[in-house]
């Protein structure tokens, strides 16, 4: 009777373990398909902000893979998108992959690098077999790279940030093509030059200060922050940082003040770029009473002084920037790339909308956005010289979001997606330029 007894128990002992252990293993699998839906639903609105549409959750996961592999896949023969398609829901380690890379490294989730590569070879060879280039063997490396990755790395291990980190935030940022294309020259000049002088040739002569010509809010400044990060990364800066400055910031009001404030501002940069923004006022005006003049001629002197470490960009409009050269001989010679930045348009509005929602985890319901696309159609067409662009955008967004608050104000119950999304009466279609 005891035997049989023990028998017994070991035998509820067994069977209680391996239920406890189907029991853990149903909540894994429920907190994957969880993680998974998070990521496709996550995944959608960015496809969203980079298309305008949205995808099913199968065409979330093809639509992610062609942008990570930089093919169109419009493009792509109905044989390849199949295959793609079939290797996408088949193999979940493709979906980790890809949600990795697509979302930017937030999503961080274990992978075996073997198994990474051949993912990645697999893949890459699939789409070759038809044709289509899928990215660079050094790509394909920061992929597997970005797939084996656990977690967010810290202290000795944490990866320095690169030129080629910047140079692809730089590429990455929306619209300003011509922009994107000229920096990229001025970068790759600067490359080249640097090896022609370790291979004992001499460097081609050129001016690295520039001229950033444009509207309010079409990403001067932002520009000017990653060269300053470029520059210091290709060792043209020492410490790569940006002083951001304007005719407050350098010109005095009384006699002796405007040399002294102006090379203030001019040591704080020192190491880094001086970004002057609206430099135009600081030519002087017909009344003879104005030191703006000072402030220039102090300007020419120090950027010699300091030629070796330091870069200027001065920003305003193309047609007063023209008069602000003409004020000092020495600034013509020293000015001479000019990078225009053009209005953002309408379907580029509509990704800085967008990517405001992704970043600040608002969602736009899919039938709102031809209203959206409308009213932002309205608002480039009525532009005046106040249309600031992607300013104007977040000042739209903004009240979008406080026409939300108003709404659910009233509302007894609310749930999470109610609180995210922005539907139709969150839009004011009347916003255009007002003030």
């Amino acid at each position: 009777m005891i035997i049989f007894c023990i028998i017994c128990f070991f035998i509820y002992c067994y069977l209680s373990g391996k239920e406890e252990v189907e029991k853990q293993r149903q909540i894994a699998e429920v907190n994957r398909q969880e993680e998974i839906a998070k990521n496709i639903e996550t995944m959608n609105q960015k496809i969203i902000a980079i298309t305008g549409k949205s995808c099913t959750d199968k065409d979330v996961l093809f639509t992610a893979m062609c942008h990570v592999l930089d093919i169109d896949k419009y493009s792509l023969p109905e044989k390849i998108k199949k295959e793609m398609l079939l290797f996408s829901s088949s193999i979940e380690a493709v979906f980790l992959y890809t949600s990795n890379i697509f979302l930017n490294g937030e999503l961080r989730l274990p992978v075996e690098k073997a198994k990474a590569v051949d993912i990645v070879k697999n893949l890459s060879s699939s789409i070759q077999r038809y044709g289509v280039e899928p990215c660079s063997s050094a790509l394909r490396l920061e992929l597997i790279e970005n797939l084996c990755s656990t977690g967010k790395k810290t202290g000795k291990n944490e990866k320095k940030k690169s030129s080629d980190d910047s140079i692809k935030a730089l590429n990455m940022l929306i619209g300003l093509a011509r922009v994107k294309n000229e920096v990229n020259t001025l970068i790759n000049t600067i490359k080249i030059n640097k090896l022609r002088e370790e291979n004992g040739l001499k460097q081609s002569p050129m001016s690295l200060h520039l001229v950033f010509s444009g509207n309010p809010g079409t990403g001067k400044t932002t520009v000017a922050r990653l060269l300053g990060d470029i520059y210091r990364d290709l060792g043209i800066l020492s410490k790569g940082h940006i002083i951001e400055t304007d005719r407050a910031g350098m010109v005095g009001e009384y006699v002796g003040q405007t040399a002294i404030k102006t090379k203030s501002v001019i040591d704080k940069a020192k190491g880094g770029i001086l970004f002057i923004d609206e430099a135009y006022s600081l030519t002087p005006q017909k009344d003879g009473n104005d030191f703006g003049q000072e402030a220039i001629d102090t300007l020419v002197k120090m950027m010699e002084d300091y030629r070796d470490d330091l870069i200027v960009i001065v920003a305003g409009y193309p047609d007063l920037m023209k008069n602000f050269l003409k004020s000092n001989p020495g600034l013509q010679s020293r000015f001479n790339t000019f990078i225009n930045f053009e209005d953002y348009k309408p379907n580029e509005l509509l990704e800085i909308f967008m990517s405001l929602c992704y970043q600040h985890n608002y969602n736009v319901e899919n039938y709102t956005i031809n209203i959206l696309t409308g009213i932002l159609e309205g608002i480039y067409s009525q532009a005046d010289e106040s249309f600031a662009n992607a300013r104007t955008v977040r000042n739209f967004f903004e009240k979008s979001i406080k026409r939300q608050a108003n709404r659910l104000a009233i509302s007894n119950k609310l749930s999470s997606k109610d609180l995210k999304t922005l539907v139709i009466e969150d839009f004011d279609k009347n916003f255009y330029l007002k003030p």
